[in-house]
């Protein structure tokens, strides 16, 4: 007798496991064989006799893989991306707004303080510096 064996394929997408060819087959038997003590087995061979048969299959492709696809691969690597450019915006601009609250502090108080330190080599070195950060 040629049984076919049970079994199940599942073929999934590598980077997120959503099944895409899925297969299940079972087939249950019942293994007959003479009991004794019991008389209406008395003439029953040794048989398996299959009993119930069943067979599934299903797949997914078209849209709702591009789908699955753009939601669970692309989306999650550019958001990687994209916090790393965020980070960076915002050390910037924290960057920029020091520079920006320093020059004005530093014309303020120049104004105030223009004639003491315009003989200075002192003032000359810190322009010097404050021009090579802008």
């Amino acid at each position: 007798m040629d049984f076919i064996p049970s079994e199940i394929c599942l073929f999934s997408l590598q980077l997120t496991g959503v099944p895409l060819n899925v297969s299940i087959r079972l087939q249950l038997n019942l293994y007959m064989k003479r009991v004794s003590g019991i008389t209406e087995t008395g003439k029953i061979s040794e048989v398996v006799m299959p009993m119930l048969w069943f067979e599934e299959k299903g797949y997914i492709d078209g849209p709702i893989l591009t789908t699955f696809h753009t939601n669970l691969v692309i989306l999650p690597a550019v958001m990687e991306y994209l916090q790393y450019i965020f980070i960076a915006l915002g050390l910037l601009t924290t960057v920029v707004a020091i520079l920006v609250c320093y020059k004005v502090k530093r014309s303020s108080s120049r104004a105030a303080t223009s004639t003491v330190f315009e003989n200075s080599w002192l003032f000359w070195d810190v322009l010097l510096v404050i021009r090579a950060i802008s």
